[in-house]
């Protein structure tokens, strides 16, 4: 059985406040602790918080992962090559 951590609700604000270990954090796998989001809920009276899987700042800003199609994106012609260019 795991060890239990103890802790207390806080005012804080117009909320309540919970202050979690930081070892408990990052054993959720949680490694940006101002950017993440948690989410909270409450089943058979326990309160489970839960990190929200996110997506990569990659991923956010260029939607597509290496090796999938690029959305919107297609191969282009350019012509016959003129020049010296060299392509295989």
């Amino acid at each position: 059985m795991e060890e239990k951590n103890k802790t207390s609700i806080k005012p804080t604000f117009n909320s309540e406040g919970l202050l979690i270990p930081k070892d408990l954090i990052t054993s959720m796998g949680v490694d940006d602790f101002e950017n993440c989001e948690l989410t909270l809920k409450v089943e058979n009276n326990s309160l489970v918080i839960s990190k929200k899987e996110s997506t990569s700042k990659l991923m956010k800003k260029f939607g597509y992962l290496k090796g999938e199609e690029k959305p919107g994106l297609t191969e282009m012609d350019w012509g016959i090559d003129v020049g010296h260019e060299k392509i295989d």
